[in-house]
Order: structure tokens, then C-alpha cells, then sequence
């Protein structure tokens, strides 16, 4: 990964984790593209003027999508796209297998629960070939979601590759 923009920090209990547990678990999609907007202005402005990267959310596996009806980070990308006139391209990675929630697990138990989840689709490499990548998630705690999905991301052509969330685990 090239480089990595949050718009907050995350505190437990703080008023950013109601707003983000409203979006993930109470079906208020909504909020992920006021939140998008919200980043936006955090981005470096050379990264969106210079490098015009295609927004790419970090994908549910397609069971998890089907529970909650809506991919959070899509929706966050979303945002950023409107905010910016950077364009989604939500379709290139996909989450090959279901993974359990990052949430419990310790900082080596992530990268482990993570590794190999993630996949390029059939059309993705020829999409990527030196492109760059703004790769858009909720929350980043320790950093082992966006850092596989900017590996297989690279390993398709994309460059640079770069990070995005809502909030920063502090």
C-alpha cells in the first residue's frame, strides 16, 4: 500500500461508533455516502487531481452482503466519488471466502483471518493495469484488510494503491 487517509479516529464508545454501528448492523445505508462525503476534504488533494485513482471498496463475501442487503464500504465510496467526481469501480475485487469478524481478534489473528480471502475478478487485471487505487473501508484497526486487498490488487497491475476509511482505530 502506497499510502493511507482517515478522516477520524475511532474511539470505543465514542459518538463515531454509534454512527458506524448504525450503518453496518441497523440497515441505515444512508450514512455511508454522508460519511463519504464527510472524507472526502481529507484526501490529499494531489491524489484526486494527479492521480484520478478508480475507487475500489473493500468487498463483503456475497453471504455477508446478502445478511445485511448493502456493502458499507460501497457506500462510503460512494460518497467520496460524488464529493470528488472520482468514479466506483466496485465490481474488480470480490471477497473470495467468508471471513469471521476482525473485531475480537488480536493484530496476528487479522492478517491470518484475512489472507487469501481476497480475489481479482476475471476482467479486473486488464481494468488495473497501471492504475492507480483508492481502496475505500470503514474502520481501519490494525490494517490487515486493506493491506491484503492493496497485495492482490497490486499483484493484478494496480499502482499505486492507496487507503481510505472513515476512521482510524486509535
Amino acid at each position: 500500500m502506497d499510502d493511507l487517509f482517515s478522516a477520524f479516529v475511532f474511539e470505543e464508545q465514542g459518538c463515531l461508533q454509534a454512527v458506524l454501528h448504525r450503518l453496518k448492523y441497523q440497515g441505515a445505508a444512508f450514512i455511508g455516502e454522508e460519511l463519504g462525503r464527510a472524507v472526502a476534504p481529507s484526501l490529499p488533494p494531489r491524489l484526486v487531481t494527479l492521480s484520478a485513482p478508480l475507487i475500489v471498496p473493500v468487498p463483503l463475501h456475497r453471504s455477508k452482503l446478502r445478511e445485511r442487503g448493502y456493502n458499507q464500504s460501497l457506500e462510503i465510496g460512494r460518497g467520496i466519488a460524488a464529493a470528488t467526481g472520482l468514479r466506483v469501480a466496485a465490481d474488480l475485487l470480490l471477497r473470495a471466502r467468508p471471513t469471521p469478524s476482525q473485531t475480537p481478534l488480536a493484530r496476528a489473528e487479522r492478517r491470518t483471518n484475512v489472507a487469501g480471502a481476497f480475489a481479482v475478478r476475471t476482467r479486473a487485471p486488464r481494468a488495473l493495469s497501471r492504475t492507480p487505487v483508492l481502496l475505500v473501508d470503514d474502520v481501519i484497526t490494525t490494517g490487515a484488510t486493506v493491506t491484503e486487498c492493496a497485495r492482490v490488487l497490486r499483484a493484478a497491475g494496480a499502482a499505486p494503491v492507496f487507503a481510505c476509511s472513515v476512521a482510524l482505530a486509535a
